[in-house]
C-alpha cells in the first residue's frame, strides 16, 4: 500500500513535470515511462542526502533533452549540392564592425572614472578575461573581483545616467 502511494506522487510529480514540455499525451508517457525504467536501473545510484523527486525530475529532464536533440539531428537536412567548405566566414566573426569600435573606445575612456581597485579587473573583464582568471592575475579572491566588476557597473551606470547629456555633445 505504501509502495502504491509513493508510486502515484511520484507518477503525478512527473506529469507535472511533462506537461511544462508541450507534448502530445503518447509522447509524455513515453517520457515518463522511460523516466521509470532509468530511476529503476539506477536505484542503487541514488544518494540519500538529495531529494528523491528532484533527482527523478533531473532524470527526465535529461531525457527530454537527449531526446530533443537526437530529433533536431534527425530532421537537419544538409544539402550536398553546396559547398559549405568554401564559407569560411571565421576571420569575420570577431572583426567589430566601426560603429561597435567607436563605442568600445568611448567604454574604455568613461571606465577611467573608476579607481584602480575597480578599474584593473572592469579592464580585464572587457578584455574577455574569466572572472577566474582575473582572480589569478591579481591574486584576489573570486567573489572579490565578481563584486568589483558588479560595483563598477554601478558606478559607470551612474555616471552614464548623470552625464548623459554631456556624452551626447561629445559624440556629436
Amino acid at each position: 500500500m505504501k509502495n502504491n502511494k509513493l508510486f502515484n506522487e511520484l507518477k503525478s510529480m512527473l506529469e507535472k513535470k511533462a506537461s511544462f514540455y508541450k507534448l502530445t499525451k503518447e509522447d509524455m508517457e513515453d517520457l515518463i515511462q522511460q523516466t521509470y525504467l532509468v530511476i529503476y536501473e539506477n536505484l542503487d545510484k541514488y544518494v540519500d542526502k538529495n531529494k528523491f523527486d528532484a533527482w527523478a525530475k533531473k532524470i527526465m529532464e535529461n531525457l527530454f533533452i537527449d531526446d530533443y536533440n537526437k530529433r533536431v539531428r534527425e530532421f537537419t537536412i544538409i544539402d550536398p549540392s553546396k559547398d559549405y567548405y568554401e564559407l569560411d566566414l571565421s576571420h569575420w566573426i570577431d572583426a567589430p564592425n566601426p560603429e561597435e569600435e567607436y563605442e568600445y573606445k568611448e567604454l574604455r575612456n568613461t571606465v577611467e572614472i573608476l579607481e584602480d581597485k575597480y578599474l584593473v579587473p572592469f579592464r580585464m573583464h572587457l578584455d574577455r578575461y574569466k572572472y577566474r582568471e582575473i582572480a589569478v592575475d591579481l591574486g584576489l579572491p573570486y567573489n572579490t573581483i565578481k563584486t568589483r566588476i558588479y560595483k563598477a557597473r554601478k558606478i559607470l551606470k551612474a555616471f552614464i545616467k548623470d552625464n548623459y547629456l554631456l556624452i551626447l555633445l561629445l559624440i556629436l
